[in-house]
């Protein structure tokens, strides 16, 4: 018969192998979508927008295919002339965003950095930022839990054991 704190202490092993499952793949995401995570992207989802109908379903339908096939997160400033504005999609920043940057002006489009362009429209501008994958941060997260999940087992299997032998040793 296994006691518990065998089963505690393999379990602990099992969960802090898998931990690294989710870990690799949060750092694959992540190598993917940092490369991604540049101005030319930027200007490919700007240029998608603004030859669109700025509408929310054609906006939300861009940020998700683009967002979703390149590994990035986007979101879109659409600031009009009458003072309102509105915010579609959320981006989480990759690596150091806050260098000054002087922009670079061609026409109509100013190029911000490498995570943020914008087009200046009659009577409104769209801003664009460029960001992480979400689903890095997630994978991340799931990995760190079951690692702590793998120690804390093992710790209170290690505990069990020791509980059991001095009590077998009164």
């Amino acid at each position: 018969m296994v006691s518990r704190h065998r089963v505690m202490l393999i379990v602990g092993i099992v969960l802090i192998i898998a931990s690294l499952i989710p870990m690799y793949y949060s750092h694959q995401e992540s190598v993917i979508s940092y490369e991604h995570v540049n101005a030319t992207t930027c200007m490919g989802v700007l240029n998608r927008i603004i030859n669109g109908y700025l509408v929310n379903n054609e906006i939300e339908q861009v940020i998700n295919t683009m967002g979703s096939s390149l590994l990035i997160s986007i979101e879109v400033h659409v600031d009009y002339s009458n003072g309102t504005s509105i915010t579609y999609g959320s981006y989480i920043p990759a690596g150091f965003n806050n260098v000054f940057i002087t922009p670079m002006v061609s026409g109509s489009i100013e190029i911000f950095g490498r995570s943020h362009c914008a087009y200046v429209g009659d009577g409104y501008v769209v801003n664009v930022f460029i960001g992480q994958y979400p689903a890095t941060l997630h994978l991340f997260g799931i990995g760190i839990l079951l690692l702590i999940m793998g120690f804390a087992l093992i710790a209170l299997g290690d505990y069990l054991k020791d509980k059991g032998e001095r009590g077998a040793y009164r």
